[in-house]
């Protein structure tokens, strides 16, 4: 297959105009529906693989960085996500400890630092027996459907938590 020239900018007609606050475009491309059939079995396959992981929505119109950065509209390149950051104003939080329901989690390759996928915190709960946390994400799991998830319940390919961002006014 060829590569369309000029694919996801702002002459592209499957594009959305999509800016940052500071009025950066958003490079993205409107992606079409696959079959229901592939869908299905996609489905089928991550629930027996994450059967604590739960269904939210079942499309392939958007990605992981559309879910969160275009309200399920359109397929955002995680390359762009160090842009988004920058332009929105949001800022790395350091520890988990200080991670809010609302803030993104970016996960990728550890040893490449280069972000592959992002989530949403749903919920944060400290666990005491482990000492450590419970945290709850939301995600775009490629083209294979939204789940709701534990923060290190996903597949491989999506990667492993790499850092914390926020927007969060802060006083």
């Amino acid at each position: 297959m060829t590569p369309i020239i000029g694919r996801g900018s702002k002459r592209d007609p499957d594009s959305l105009e999509l800016f940052t606050r500071t009025r950066v475009f958003i490079p993205n491309e409107q992606r079409l529906e696959g079959s229901p059939a592939i869908m299905k079995t996609a489905i089928d396959v991550l629930r027996a693989s994450f059967p604590t992981a739960r269904l939210r929505s079942a499309s392939q119109r958007y990605n992981c960085v559309g879910m969160i950065f275009a309200s399920r509209r359109t397929w955002i390149d995680p390359e762009e996500l160090e842009m988004i950051f920058r332009e929105d104003g949001f800022r790395i939080v350091n520890d988990i400890k200080d991670v809010f329901a609302g803030d993104i989690v970016v996960y990728g390759n550890p040893k490449t630092q280069q972000p592959e996928h992002i989530g949403l915190i749903l919920d944060k709960a400290a666990n005491l027996r482990d000492s450590t946390w419970d945290v709850k994400v939301l995600s775009q799991w490629g083209r294979d459907g939204e789940y709701v998830h534990e923060i290190n319940s996903l597949p491989t390919l999506l990667g492993e938590v790499l850092s914390f961002w926020t927007d969060r006014v802060v006083l």
